[in-house]
């Protein structure tokens, strides 16, 4: 867990003056993707993207996460939606329309899945 708040608190830092520093943190997360750390630290380091406005690298940083982490269902669920609304807000439509469907799908009860449903109506009525 030390390490987890240690790499969170370098994240901040590094993320504040260097654009490649996410590339730079999930190469330093890939090589350690065996730690117990590696799954939340991949997850977080996306919602950091997220929560910053930084679409798109937090579309590839959830994308890695979905791949290569897949145990969690309420972190893959939030990664899912996420990946979605990523694609939305980079205006990529399409792809934003599919992770919506999959989202739905995949999680048909899930507390984001109406918002989903909505979204993906609107998106659909605009781009098809």
């Amino acid at each position: 867990m030390k390490k987890l708040f240690a790499l969170l608190i370098i994240a901040v830092i590094i993320f504040m003056f260097t654009p490649q520093s996410v590339k730079l943190l999930q190469g330093f997360i890939s090589s350690h993707g065996s730690s117990s750390w590696a799954p939340t630290a991949q997850y977080q380091l996306g919602n950091f993207c997220f929560w910053t406005l930084k679409y798109s690298q937090g579309l590839g940083c959830y994308q890695t996460y979905l791949t290569t982490y897949p145990g969690d269902p309420g972190k893959s669920a939030a990664s899912m939606f996420r990946t979605a609304v990523c694609f939305e807000r980079t205006k990529n439509y399409i792809a934003s329309i599919e992770a919506y469907d999959r989202f739905v799908q995949a999680y048909p009860s899930h507390k984001e899945a109406g918002r989903a449903r909505t979204q993906l109506d609107k998106l659909r009525a605009m781009h098809q």
